[in-house]
């Protein structure tokens, strides 16, 4: 495995509280990456003071909160080998072998398909408190169940291990994205392109929310929605065109709820269409929630 050099970067944004902890784990890994590179997204707190304590890191610095996709291009562009994984600051790893494990099921698939670019873990809360939280995990957290998927909708880009020629082909990551959306984006660009990619349940990372309410869940639904049709990458939608698609998207979800037997979580999913028109007409959408990553 050693043969394929492997970069990773991770985006940080005011992180001063997780960074040194993320950076620890992964030095304590069985296959530590050959480069690690640290791209502060224009950190204000001591984010940057942390890691430099970690003098093999290397720290690349924008001069001011460009958005989560620009420091996403500004890793890949950054890594000098050709796999690169990419794992957001408010993740946490929960193993010595996450990167072995990632690299590994990566690998296995590629050499069976030149065509595979691509793969991600499942993606877990570290805090799972209330059915704010389960919503969250159900429903915006990019989990496609408890076997292997090929081509799923998209990959959760807190952690994800990518081939950088393929990014690079695609156009990198659109910068119009600057808070949420990027990684369904940069999915949809690959399966265009002719790639493919694979979701894997056997490996695990773990996210830190800061979100736990009921109200901060749904402006973070509201939040990935609205990144697509503020961007225009779908074009200019209508209102009326944006309530459409809300009431397909809950009466969907609440359909896979009453599936699933999740009952706890119907209330929240019948709340999106009020909660959606309420954030269209404030005008919220352009708003961050904070952090590395939704």
């Amino acid at each position: 495995m050693r043969k394929n050099k492997i970069s990773l970067y991770i985006p940080v944004f005011n992180e001063e509280g997780r960074i040194g902890t993320l950076l620890d784990s992964i030095f304590s890994q069985s296959l530590i990456p050959d480069e690690i590179i640290i791209v502060d997204d224009g950190s204000s707190d001591n984010s940057l003071k942390i890691v430099s304590k970690y003098p093999s890191v290397r720290t690349i610095k924008h001069p001011s909160n460009k958005g989560v996709a620009a420091a996403r291009n500004t890793g890949v562009l950054s890594s000098a080998h050709s796999l690169v994984i990419g794992v957001n600051a408010d993740c946490r790893i929960p193993n010595s072998t996450f990167v072995e494990d990632l690299v590994g099921s990566f690998l296995s698939i590629r050499d069976k398909n030149k065509k595979f670019v691509g793969l991600g873990p499942a993606v877990k809360l570290a805090d799972n408190n209330n059915i704010a939280d389960q919503w969250r995990s159900v429903h915006l957290l990019g989990n496609w169940g408890k076997k292997f998927v090929l081509n799923p909708p998209y990959l959760s880009a807190r952690a994800i291990i990518f081939s950088k020629e393929a990014i690079l082909r695609v156009g990198l990551y659109d910068e119009r994205y600057n808070k949420a959306g990027e990684d369904a984006d940069i999915c949809r660009k690959l399966l265009s392109a002719g790639y493919s990619y694979g979701y894997d349940p056997n490996i695990i990372v773990y996210y830190h929310n800061e979100f736990h309410s009921i109200s901060g869940v749904l402006k973070s639904q509201y939040l990935y929605r609205s990144e697509a049709r503020r961007t225009g990458v779908w074009g200019k939608v209508p209102l009326v065109g944006r309530l459409l698609a809300d009431i397909y998207y809950s009466l969907k979800i609440i359909v896979q709820d009453m599936l699933h037997l999740r009952i706890n979580l119907i209330f929240i999913s019948s709340l999106v269409v009020p909660s959606n028109v309420f954030y269209d007409l404030k005008g919220t959408g352009g708003q961050q929630l904070g952090g590395s990553g939704i």
